[in-house]
């Protein structure tokens, strides 16, 4: 059932009892605000949401990474105020970390377990809702990061000191993190590119009197 504010302050008694037999969604301004479910729903809602436990390897892994981007939060500000450009998102920061740990090379898969594998849920935060709106902007994203030479920089850094080793041994995560070095080498190759040609040294002909 889905109905706007006004008939949920008119109606609150009827719909209560109506969410024993199905969810109501109540809208504000034509978006989905707020639903009414029953006690026993709520209930089978959370015994599937088992909580992730604080000491996984995984949130072990995000503390570390949200230290050292704390710690270089003033550089990432001042090289995105040098390019006129957002300071990349931690939130997404955090999704390209997954995506190198796990050795996750499709983002449309990736994009997929956030959005129905809780402990990667938690690694990323609260702001979940930024990475798994829309699948193409999600994709979109994540590319244009890696092309970063000051992102792949940022991960290289942060990851470097990270416990990596004692964190593989206890889940699937890769401690080579492979896909870092990938992101690397296409950068070396796009530099290579747009790098101009070296100077040809031109030496110069002394004629001789008389030639």
């Amino acid at each position: 059932m889905n109905l706007g504010t006004t008939d949920l302050k008119k109606q609150l008694s009827k719909l209560a009892e109506s969410s024993w037999q199905q969810p109501v969604m109540v809208s504000r301004y034509g978006s989905p605000w707020i639903w009414i479910v029953s006690h026993d729903t709520w209930r089978r809602r959370l015994g599937t949401a088992d909580p992730v436990l604080p000491d996984h390897p995984l949130m072990a892994l995000r503390q570390h990474v949200d230290a050292e981007l704390q710690r270089r939060a003033a550089e990432i500000l001042r090289q995105a105020n040098e390019r006129y450009q957002a300071p990349p998102s931690i939130t997404m920061l955090r999704t390209l970390i997954l995506q190198a740990l796990y050795d996750m090379e499709s983002p449309q898969a990736l994009h997929e377990q956030l959005v129905y594998n809780l402990l990667f849920r938690d690694f990323v935060g609260a702001d979940i809702r930024e990475v798994t709106r829309d699948v193409s902007t999600f994709v979109e994203t994540l590319a244009a990061m890696t092309r970063d030479e000051q992102v792949v920089s940022l991960l290289e850094e942060v990851l470097a000191q990270a416990p990596l080793g004692a964190a593989a041994a206890q889940s699937g995560i890769s401690p080579e993190c492979r896909l870092l070095g990938v992101w690397r080498d296409r950068l070396a190759v796009k530099q290579r590119r747009v790098s101009p040609p070296p100077a040809t040294r031109v030496t110069p002909l002394f004629l001789h009197a008389g030639q």
